[in-house]
């Protein structure tokens, strides 16, 4: 199941549902959650990294474009441009760091773009994941410049170089494509964290994996997530949207659950392979961060518009039940701030609302 025709569902129609099921789920708010934004304007803002000095890193997913354009299976007409961005935001100032990143969205209204959905820094470097475009790339699909930038950057990890060019790193789909570990055969490489011992660690949400990207680009499986619910009349796969590690090399892994209401757990798996929940009964959850000095986790639940924290006593908290509007990215500072990217599958100008990056302070 592609998490990007999943959140191209919600663009055309599923909002408003979403709000009146979100009354439905009960939750524990934690009173006195402020919001500040941080920045406004930002296309389809998804993934967060944050560096030591406190610049924040946003996969800015970018509005699609006029070429390539293709029905959608939700209905409307989809259209691919090169209008991805990766952007670092400074003491309140936003600039570029990388731009020409492939983005597919919603013909006419730029909303739920998918395309380099996540990014993570090592060593310094950002690096950023991008969704697939299947086992090829139909040559009709694109042409010029467009296809160029498909060929290299569809499926892979990518190292964002000084001056803004991209670097292969590894090849994700390909992995899926070539073992495919569980379930059908999909891919849609979604979020990327970086692990205390220098490799990289990716959640393939169609692929439903949790990989390794080692230094030299090898990519080899860490666990494949089984579904939820295998009942065909009624499957509910988990799709992985989210990954961190602390500093031992545990990994906690955030869950779509196919936007079933209260499906979505926070998975652990430990450096010798062990599976267990952290949390559950959660819904829709779209990212999730680790707070280096507390030990909590932090996940953005998509439909519900809220911040959990999953405290390191187990006890679940909802900061600001409600309060957001498709959160689809969450990142902690050194100093304990919380980061989360609002309104993540609307375009940064139009009639509004805007995509936009929020501090949140519990």
């Amino acid at each position: 199941m592609r998490n990007a025709r999943l959140l191209r569902g919600v663009a055309t129609g599923g909002i408003a549902a979403i709000a009146v099921i979100a009354g439905l789920v009960p939750s524990r708010a934690h009173a006195g959650s402020t919001i500040t934004v941080v920045a406004d304007g930002i296309d389809n803002p998804r993934g967060l990294a944050v560096a030591p000095s406190g610049t924040l890193y946003v996969a800015a997913v970018g509005v699609g474009g006029d070429q390539a354009c293709m029905p959608s299976p939700e209905g409307g007409t989809s259209c691919v441009g090169l209008s991805g961005q990766l952007l670092a935001i400074a003491q309140g100032n936003v600039s570029t760091v990388a731009s020409g990143f492939v983005s597919v969205a919603d013909q006419g209204t730029g909303m739920a773009a998918t395309g380099m959905d996540g990014v993570t820094l090592r060593d310094g470097s950002p690096y950023v994941i991008m969704t697939s475009a299947g086992p090829r790339i139909p040559p009709h699909t694109a042409t010029g410049p467009l296809l160029g930038a498909a060929r290299h950057q569809l499926g892979n990890v990518l190292r964002v170089n000084g001056g803004g060019n991209t670097a292969k790193v590894a090849d994700i789909d390909d992995f899926e494509f070539t073992f495919n570990p569980i379930d059908d055969v999909d891919s849609n490489p979604y979020a990327l964290a970086a692990a205390p011992d220098g490799s990289l660690v990716a959640a393939d949400a169609a692929g439903n994996t949790v990989l390794r990207v080692q230094r030299g680009g090898k990519v080899s499986l860490i666990a494949a997530i089984a579904d939820i619910n295998p009942d065909p009349n009624n499957r509910i796969q988990a799709v992985p949207t989210g990954v961190a590690v602390d500093a031992a090399g545990n990994i906690y892994v955030s869950e779509l659950a196919s936007f079933v209401p209260g499906a979505a757990s926070i998975l652990k798996i430990t450096t010798d392979g062990q599976v267990s929940t952290v949390a559950s009964g959660l819904w829709a959850l779209t990212s999730i961060a680790l707070d280096p000095n507390s030990g909590a986790l932090y996940a953005t639940e998509f439909a519900r518009g809220d911040l959990v924290r999953v405290n390191p006593d187990g006890s679940v908290d909802h900061l600001v039940d409600g309060e957001l509007v498709t959160p689809g990215g969450v990142a902690v500072a050194s100093d304990g701030s919380v980061y989360v990217s609002n309104f993540s599958i609307f375009p940064g100008s139009g009639p509004g609302p805007h995509g936009q990056i929020v501090r949140v302070v519990p």
